[in-house]
């Protein structure tokens, strides 16, 4: 079996095994109510597991044109709420979010040229929306053009790469596991607020939960699975748990610039596209330079 469909499977593992914990603790009279309403997070985190392998295990042209949908979502929701304060967000979002879209296809034909080309096209989208639709803090240009869209080029060019979906699949794993820990340690055991401000409903508790499952999983991924060595484990672990904090809170902080609670909602429960991914694209670009380095 190649890493790439033993990742996947792994995927699917995690999510049997978080859907037998949450029902095994929605039982137990200690932890129900608080685990019973972990259930519409349960029932949306299969659909985005379904939709995450349906578009990364095919490779090719169906994983470009599913990195290129999600740049476009992603473009559009993150330039909605930055551009144009008192104008029409909605086109201004459409408009970086079409070229967001088409900037994902140069790097699946030409590679890091490609990621390059990319990246001079929505610097140009991003210079024009400045320009004709201007955002209420001119610096907010910037940030958007550096995360989520260059990150999403960077995504892009990973996916394009030979062992692209297993690395997407290990970022999306880990990831998952970050967060699922996170919440359920949160949920369960938090009571003191990691990032009040940036983010309320982060507990320390949570975030330490988070961490020693995705060390857990990276150890057991590692020795059983990929071959690592102790020092590799060690370097995904941190990049993997640094990277998912970061994409997150970077989202975070991007929606409390602007004044919003949520991207444009795609799911009732998640919010937008880009509340689901925002640390996905980040980890799954920091874990392909490590694979490439050490």
């Amino acid at each position: 079996m190649t890493e790439t469909a033993t990742l996947a499977l792994l995927v699917l593992v995690f999510v049997a095994v978080a859907l037998g914990l949450v029902t095994t603790l929605s039982l137990v009279p200690a932890t129900a109510d608080r685990a019973r309403g972990l259930w519409p997070v349960m029932i949306s985190e299969i659909v985005i597991v379904a939709v995450a392998l349906g578009f990364v295990l095919p490779g090719g042209l169906v994983t470009g044109l599913g990195v290129g949908l999600l740049a476009g979502r992603c473009g559009f929701e993150a330039a909605s709420v930055v551009f144009s304060p008192t104008g029409d967000r909605r086109a201004v979002g459409l408009a970086i979010g079409c070229v967001a879209a088409v900037a994902m296809m140069p790097p699946f034909l030409g590679g890091l040229t490609g990621a390059g080309l990319g990246l001079g096209a929505l610097a140009v989208a991003i210079v024009a929306a400045a320009r004709f639709a201007p955002p209420a803090r001119p610096a907010d240009a910037v940030v958007v053009f550096v995360f989520p869209l260059a990150a999403l080029v960077a995504f892009a060019a990973v996916a394009a790469r030979s062992d692209g979906a297993a690395i997407l699949l290990l970022a999306f794993l880990l990831v998952e596991t970050m967060d699922s820990a996170a919440v359920l340690g949160g949920r369960l055991f938090g009571r003191h607020k990691a990032f009040p401000r940036l983010s309320p409903r982060k507990t320390v508790e949570g975030l330490v939960a988070g961490a020693v499952a995705v060390a857990g999983a990276t150890a057991i991924l590692g020795l059983a699975v990929m071959g690592w060595s102790f020092g590799r484990i060690v370097i995904v672990a941190v990049t993997a748990a640094v990277a998912t904090v970061a994409g997150d809170l970077t989202a975070s902080w991007i929606k409390r610039r602007a004044g919003v609670k949520d991207y444009p909602p795609i799911h009732a429960v998640q919010g937008g596209v880009l509340d689901i991914v925002d640390a996905w694209i980040v980890t799954a670009p920091a874990l392909g330079v490590v694979m490439a380095l050490v």
